[in-house]
């Protein structure tokens, strides 16, 4: 009786076994697939890791920069567009699409906008950003002017951008709905001129504006007279030689002669008095610049970053800007002293731990947002 049931038992044994193992493989097969539809779908997360990717990558303080490990290369091209202001040049950069036969995805774009000619020591610097971005899913476009590009001193048109707007909803990579501008130092100011435009007005998602002037004449007499005024209060400002290097003859290639005077002022009273008298057609060519005269069109959300030593825009610039703009239109505000103008600091203590931790959660906020 014994070998009969032993027998059965093995046999039904037999017929178990090996399900087993396909059991298993099935259930880590399950989890893996759990656990990369948490990573495509659960937007937090992928939020929190392209804050982490963005901040290792490009501040000095990240002893550790695994981006380049865990993400392909970008697909870097030129372009030319021809403009009504002039012919624009420009570096597109596109994430790789990994697998060849998945359809490719319509991904959020940014225009990044510099406002002036770039030394070529920074070139690298915003092309490497470029390429940071695009590596963690944007496709990604730094036009310029090519009068600019070749060295001339002309500030950007804000119709560069513009025009760099609508190239980019063209591309059928491109979700149209969320394309958004990045602007740094003057650049910042004619982004936001630019997400004005009525022509693109309604279509720019985001625009984050990092060091830039709100008020282009408040900002030259702060250049003229090494002061800002705040809370009716006027601040002593030193700023830096290179403002004076920069801004000058973009201003003399402007021709505003009658604006140019108050750099000759004895004092902040005397500027004032100079630039309020200067001829109607000089401040009538400069209001096309300044921010303070289109901000009433903007309608894409705006995240306001400034260091509070800048000396190449005062900061109060930007607290200026944010106190004009409806609470609702900000989506983030962060006044920190991790920057010089817009480059990083280097070195750690404290104090720049805390000013991480504050930036981490407005640069979430910001890529949440694109």
């Amino acid at each position: 009786m014994l070998r009969p049931r032993l027998a059965a038992a093995q046999g039904r044994w037999a017929a178990v076994a090996p399900r087993e193992p396909r059991r298993r493989l099935a259930l880590i097969l399950l989890v893996a697939l759990g656990a990369l539809l948490l990573l495509v779908w659960h937007r937090p997360l992928i939020t929190h890791a392209r804050v982490v990717l963005l901040l290792t990558q490009e501040l000095p303080q990240s002893p550790v920069k695994p981006l380049a490990r865990l993400t392909p290369e970008p697909v870097h091209e030129p372009l030319r567009l021809e403009t009504p202001h002039g012919p624009v040049v420009g570096d597109l950069f596109r994430p790789m699409q990994r697998s060849g036969f998945l359809p490719v995805p319509r991904r959020p774009a940014l225009v990044l906008a510099f406002g002036m000619t770039l030394h070529e020591q920074d070139r690298p610097v915003l092309l490497g950003l470029a390429r940071t971005l695009a590596r963690l899913g944007f496709v990604v476009l730094w036009p310029r002017l090519e009068a600019v590009d070749q060295g001339a001193p002309l500030p950007e048109e804000p119709g560069t951008f513009a025009a760099a707007f609508r190239y980019l909803a063209s591309l059928e990579t491109v979700d149209r709905e969320r394309i958004s501008l990045f602007g740094f130092s003057v650049g910042a100011s004619s982004a936001l001129v630019a997400a004005s435009d009525p022509s693109v007005a309604d279509g720019v998602r985001t625009l984050i504006a990092f060091g830039g002037y709100f008020d282009l004449f408040a900002y030259l007499l702060s250049v003229a007279t090494h002061s800002f005024e705040a809370e009716g209060q006027v601040v002593a400002w030193q700023p830096t030689e290179e403002v004076h290097k920069r801004l000058l003859p973009m201003l003399e290639a402007q021709t505003v002669h009658g604006v140019l005077r108050i750099f000759d002022a004895s004092g902040r009273d005397e500027a004032v008095a100079l630039l309020r008298a200067a001829p109607p057609e000089e401040l009538a060519a400069l209001r096309r610049l300044n921010p303070r005269d289109h901000i009433g069109r903007l309608r894409a959300r705006i995240f306001i970053l400034h260091d509070r030593g800048d000396s190449f825009v005062p900061h109060i610039e930007s607290v200026k800007l944010r106190r004009a703009l409806p609470e609702a239109q900000v989506g983030g505000f962060l006044l920190t002293n991790l920057f010089a103008h817009a480059q990083p600091k280097s070195g750690f203590s404290w104090q720049v731990a805390r000013d991480i931790a504050r930036l981490y959660g407005f640069v979430y906020g910001v890529i949440g947002s694109l």
